[in-house]
């Protein structure tokens, strides 16, 4: 069971207050979690121009760190008028004598189409500054979104010093860091649940903090139907026992969507479907739509690659000519076995 998908099952998305919950958890190097400053230093090491950061990453133990959520900030004489506005997530960094030394701010976006108000971050961004210049310490503002949408990137052209932008797919491969070191014990062993909530966040965010109904009601208001299905007729017209590259039945599922609807698909919707697709792909493996209360539709399972290792190239998938070693992830209600399992029962 993912926690994420049970707090969006209803409402068909996360809130950003859940998202936001989790970040300050997993950035307070004093939680339970027992990752101690690791996460935090993941993210502070993304933050190359602040010069107190690249100092912060040497010695983590010279400072004391106090992370706050919904942290009020008065933005009365910023343009917007608005007496005051709420950071997502605050990290104080105090000096061993308990001075106040960088505040770094944290505003998180799931949705690109969540930012109504173009003045918020900006406001945010002068109030922190403020604060800053009250407290006689430094500060950075980050904003953590899906992607560099035209809005942000006019944003960070106005800010430009002490303001950067961290998109959802680098926290994710942060994560993915954490795990991969604790796997080779590169970092000190976490807990079963910490692991289980990493994942869970991880796929989360690759599924765009979305729930599966949700997602598909967005791909057919976007195509006309669910991009699995484009995918399907494509795979229908492929010849079987022929290696096709990715990039060439991907361009053949944009051509089928451009036909359909005159519209460019979502680069990043494309890849993960095409992933979920694929029955040896890893993506599939961590793929939010693939669990076992849900086991994948056998129509839907359309290629499968050459080998395990390569995921450049996709062979259209039938359970005769298929070779009976590759691992299948989320075939009916099986996952992690081999096709010659499958058929054996």
């Amino acid at each position: 069971m993912n926690i994420f998908k049970v707090l969006a099952s209803y409402s068909g998305r996360v809130d950003e207050r859940n998202v936001s919950a989790v970040l300050a958890y997993l950035l307070d190097p004093t939680g339970d979690h027992g990752l101690g400053s690791c996460f935090l230093k993941k993210i502070t090491g993304l933050l190359e121009r602040e010069q107190f950061m690249k100092k912060y990453s040497k010695n983590p133990r010279e400072y004391k760190v106090e992370v706050y959520g919904e942290e009020p900030l008065d933005t009365s004489l910023t343009a917007s008028n608005k007496n005051e506005r709420r950071l997502d997530v605050c990290v104080w960094f105090r000096d061993k004598n308990g001075n106040l030394e960088f505040i770094l701010g944290i505003e998180n976006k799931v949705r690109i189409d969540s930012m109504i108000d173009k003045r918020q971050i900006e406001d945010e961004f002068e109030g922190l500054r403020e604060k800053a210049r009250q407290d006689n310490c430094q500060m950075s503002l980050i904003l953590i979104c899906p992607d560099k949408s035209k809005m942000v990137c006019e944003i960070e052209g106005r800010l430009k010093e002490h303001f950067n932008v961290i998109l959802w797919k680098c926290i994710a491969k942060k994560l993915k860091d954490i795990l991969r070191e604790e796997s080779t014990g590169e970092i000190d062993p976490i807990s079963t649940e910490l692991q289980y909530l990493l994942k869970s966040f991880i796929v989360f965010i690759e599924n765009g903090f979305e729930s599966e109904p949700q997602k598909e009601k967005i791909e057919r208001q976007n195509y006309g139907k669910p991009v699995r299905e484009y995918i399907r007729e494509v795979a229908d017209k492929l010849e079987k026992n022929k290696t096709y590259e990715l990039n060439y039945v991907a361009e053949r599922v944009r051509e089928a969507i451009r036909k359909a609807v005159n519209k460019e698909i979502n680069e990043y919707t494309l890849l993960l479907q095409l992933r979920c697709s694929t029955v040896n792909s890893k993506g599939r493996r961590a793929s939010p739509i693939n669990n076992e209360s849900k086991a994948v539709d056998e129509k839907f399972s359309l290629f499968y690659h050459p080998t395990d290792k390569d995921e450049e190239h996709l062979i259209r998938f039938d359970k005769i000519s298929c070779p009976k070693n590759i691992t299948l992830w989320w075939y009916g209600n099986k996952t992690g076995t081999s096709l010659s399992e499958v058929l054996s029962e």
